[in-house]
């Protein structure tokens, strides 16, 4: 049974009196030479622009920030047997409600960033390894071809050249590219020859990587041209900011990410191609001569033989596949390790938690020809408005049999239908017998939302069953894309975890049979699936369990504590006797039956 809480469905804007888990209100970010706060009440003031009613809202975005939760992570013994580390992203320092500077009058509350400071990680770094994303490939037809060839092409972001007579490179050297700009009628044009730089990386934000100050631990802006700081002893930005940590927290691996869900489009092609695998190689050895913090490379192609990105934007490529992917995955990642600059570097693939995905990748002959460590994307398995039925995004287990019941037998015929980190890492190491101390679990700092709830059904013995609008109009809640609401604005607005009751008609109910959790709102009718303090240790102790590699977590910008602790509570690590939050009231299930037909 539960012991959460009835407190009448309080209804809050944002923050709680007394918590020790989120501010009472947006504090905003001290600036980094002046006296004064910035982005103060950003949220609230958001909040009220866009008429956001919290207890209604199914279709809007908050915009929350970061920087509305309390930075709880405890410090837990030295423990090496498990690792817990995570992914980190270059946007999450961006808040344009900071203002274009401190007297600015004019800032649009209508929009917004996460705002959230790298720099809360530099003293005892609660995380074993921070893998950055994420570069990209020149030649990529996919989501975010504009971004990279203008990174390629040396024009992305406001640099502007002190001697216009010289052109302007941004990240031009990121890669070997060469420089192909010419002047034209007083503008600049860019005359890259993509076709002849296919395969090479870059960086897709000179600004935020190398050059910005807010949230990275830098006093001020340095200068325009990112060439100049684009190097590990004069970077500022996200870059300079991890080089930083890095000499705090003496060893701490950084590991480089390459592709990702929204730039894997051009991983078929490359692959195959012996003139652009070795451009590709040999972009990263400049990265890594440039950069020498980064002691591992991370390789996210979605997916090896598999569809990926499948986006219908006209003029953008969806992911290509084809069986010839996994041996063609496999020699580029021989030709890494060949690489007289990069023969040393550990090398991690981010993998599929899906079955079908996992086989189609061939994830034995990829460990074969060098990957030392699958990253098991344990998380998306439900998703709007994609999915076809109400499912949990990030599920530990599930009941094959209860499921074959429940679902028809169409469905049963769909292996998105059926999915679970348990199936994933029984077939990883009973079935194709992979070491288990290479396979590592994901644990998520997001949710995955659907709106228009039709049916939603769970009890003490069956699991979550349940249907949705597959096609509403408009967006679905969420923080800043739809669909998906990040930690921070989920224990700010929607979670209470710290009287175990319901905020703005939002209930924690707690799938046994999938060991899962999900909140629902009857007012709202809106469906959210996420990891909580509870469900994130009951992942360790199945990875403690299994003596599997460790855990991570997309994204370690969201997270302010409360999951990563739990997760080393669940592997077995014990908080020093200063610790910052006692996580043990955190770790309670919610409502366990519901039945709305």
């Amino acid at each position: 049974m539960s012991d959460q809480k009835d407190n009448q469905g309080i209804a809050y804007s944002g923050g709680r009196p007394g918590s020790k888990i989120v501010e009472n209100g947006d504090p905003g970010t001290k600036h980094p030479t002046e006296s004064k706060q910035v982005g103060q009440g950003a949220a609230e003031t958001t909040y009220n622009k866009l008429s956001i009613d919290f207890k209604n809202n199914d279709s809007k975005f908050t915009l929350t920030p970061g920087r509305v939760a309390k930075n709880v992570f405890n410090k837990y013994n030295k423990n090496d047997k498990y690792k817990v580390f995570c992914y980190y992203t270059d946007w999450s320092q961006y808040d344009s409600r900071y203002g274009a500077n401190l007297d600015d009058k004019n800032v649009d509350y209508s929009q917004g960033g996460r705002g959230t400071d790298i720099m809360r990680l530099k003293e005892n770094c609660p995380f074993d390894k921070i893998v950055i994303g994420f570069a990209g490939i020149i030649g990529d037809q996919g989501e975010k071809k504009v971004m990279i060839k203008k990174a390629a092409r040396g024009s992305y972001g406001k640099q502007i050249p002190e001697d216009p007579t010289k052109g302007f490179q941004i990240l031009d050297d990121i890669s070997g590219a060469e420089d192909n700009e010419t002047q034209t009628g007083g503008a600049y044009e860019a005359e890259y020859n993509l076709d002849a730089n296919k395969g090479k990386v870059t960086f897709t934000d000179p600004w935020g990587d190398v050059l910005s100050y807010m949230n990275c631990g830098f006093t001020a802006y340095k200068c325009n041209d990112a060439t100049k700081l684009y190097n590990q002893t004069k970077a500022q930005g996200v870059l300079g900011a991890l080089s930083q940590i890095q000499k705090t927290n003496s060893g701490l691996p950084i590991s480089l990410s390459l592709g990702g869900w929204t730039m894997s489009q051009a991983f078929h092609y490359i692959a195959k191609n012996p003139d652009q695998r070795k451009r590709l190689v040999d972009g990263l050895a400049t990265i890594i001569t440039k950069f020498p913090m980064f002691t591992e490379i991370d390789v996210d192609w979605e997916y090896p033989g598999s569809a990926g990105n499948a986006i219908t934007t006209p003029n953008v490529k969806p992911n290509d596949y084809g069986a010839e992917d996994p041996e063609n995955f496999a020699q580029l990642i021989r030709e890494i390790k060949a690489n007289s600059t990069l023969k040393s570097l550990k090398i991690s693939i981010a993998t599929s938690a899906v079955v079908d995905k996992l086989k189609a990748a061939n994830i034995p002959l990829l460990i074969d020809a060098g990957v030392d460590h699958l990253n098991l994307m344990s998380y998306d398995f439900f998703g709007t408005p994609w999915a076809e039925r109400i499912m949990h995004h990030t599920n530990l287990k599930r009941d094959h049999s209860v499921q074959k019941k429940q679902l028809s037998d169409e469905l049963e015929t769909k292996p998105d239908e059926k999915n679970s980190t348990d199936d994933a890492i029984q077939y990883l190491i009973k079935d194709i017998r992979i070491d288990p101390k290479q396979i590592f679990v994901g644990y998520a700092g997001y949710t995955r939302n659907a709106k228009e709830v039709k049916t939603i059904k769970v009890t003490e013995t069956t699991p979550l069953d349940g249907t949705y609008n597959t096609t509403p109009a408009g967006n679905t809640i969420g923080s800043f894309e739809s669909g998906s609401t990040e930690w921070p604005d989920m224990i700010y607005n929607y979670l209470d975890l710290e009287n175990k009751g319901e905020i703005n008609g939002y209930k924690l109910y707690t799938d046994k049979t999938s060991n899962a959790d999900f909140l629902y709102s009857e007012t709202s009718n809106v469906f959210m699936s996420l990891d909580t303090p509870r469900s994130v240790k009951a992942k360790g102790e199945y990875v403690a369990q299994y003596d599997l590699g460790g855990m991570f977590i997309w994204t370690g910008d969201a997270d302010n504590g409360l999951l990563t602790n739990a997760a080393r509570e669940g592997l077995g690590f014990i908080a020093d006797g200063d610790k910052k939050i006692d996580m043990e009231p955190f770790y309670f299930e919610g409502i366990t039956t519901l039945n709305k037909s």
